[in-house]
């Protein structure tokens, strides 16, 4: 069953972007506009939209995870289009 699901994933890819983009197409949404948005969010910082509970805590691998996705996801044609 395992050995099935794994060789005929929805979400498949060689390359990182390409996983995050089927992933997106998978789940309904738009892989450019997400590109945008976490490249938005990488420039800008993510502070308004969350605040660790302890001062011991921060942000960076919140922000490190946007940069990684918006320098993933830009100029991926989408799955089936040309």
């Amino acid at each position: 069953m395992t050995g099935h699901v794994s060789q005929h994933s929805a979400t498949a890819a060689e390359q990182a972007g390409q996983h995050l983009a089927a992933t997106a197409e998978y789940l309904g949404l738009d892989g450019s506009w997400l590109g945008r948005r976490f490249a938005q969010l990488s420039a800008v910082g993510t502070e308004a939209l969350a605040r660790p509970r302890s001062r011991l805590h921060g942000l960076e691998g919140l922000e490190a995870a946007c940069r990684f996705v918006a320098k993933q996801l830009v100029i991926i044609p989408r799955p089936g289009r040309r």
